[in-house]
């Protein structure tokens, strides 16, 4: 008989649960807020650069109400039956942009083994825009200055009425 009431119980006590519970709350809650400081950003329309005509301008916007984004890196490709052609731009690792400002990029050249390795020309390789079955990818990374929590943004962009030069993209 002593030994059925001096047996010890392998369920927790309540409290136990409740301190369990509220752990995990709060846990939850800390990750939802640490997951709030990733960037906000948004891609813009490309464009025809006005000062050369022939470079691709992209305005990229900081969205976040209060923290900047850093460490950006731009990447911009012509994207045409399945085939690749990584253009080049002018910042490739840009420090941050600041909160509710726009900074362009300017995509001017192609990449190295394109020019090198397959000859093709910068001229060549954007009129492959105009194909009916050809677009504009622009994949932006950035991360939270105080975080650390990084995303990637992408878009593609069509040209209007074949011809990106004149109408420019959707």
């Amino acid at each position: 008989m002593y030994f059925l009431c001096c047996k010890p119980s392998c369920l927790p006590e309540c409290n136990e649960w409740i301190m369990f519970g509220l752990g995990v709350i709060a846990s939850i809650i800390w990750a939802l807020y640490v997951y709030s400081f990733r960037p906000k950003l948004k891609i813009g329309i490309p464009e025809l650069s006005i000062i050369d005509n022939k470079s691709i301008i992209i305005p990229i916007t900081n969205n976040h109400k209060k923290r900047k984004a850093t460490r950006l890196k731009v990447e911009v490709a012509i994207i045409e039956n399945s085939i690749t052609y990584h253009l080049l731009n002018d910042s490739d690792d840009f420090a941050f942009l600041p909160v509710n400002q726009t900074r362009k990029f300017k995509a001017y050249k192609l990449g190295d083994y394109l020019t090198e390795m397959l000859n093709l020309k910068f001229d060549e390789t954007l009129n492959f825009l105009d194909k009916p079955n050809a677009k504009l990818r622009v994949r932006v990374h950035a991360t939270d200055s105080f975080s650390g929590l990084g995303e990637t943004f992408e878009e593609c962009f069509v040209a209007k009425k074949s011809d990106w030069k004149r109408n420019g993209f959707i």
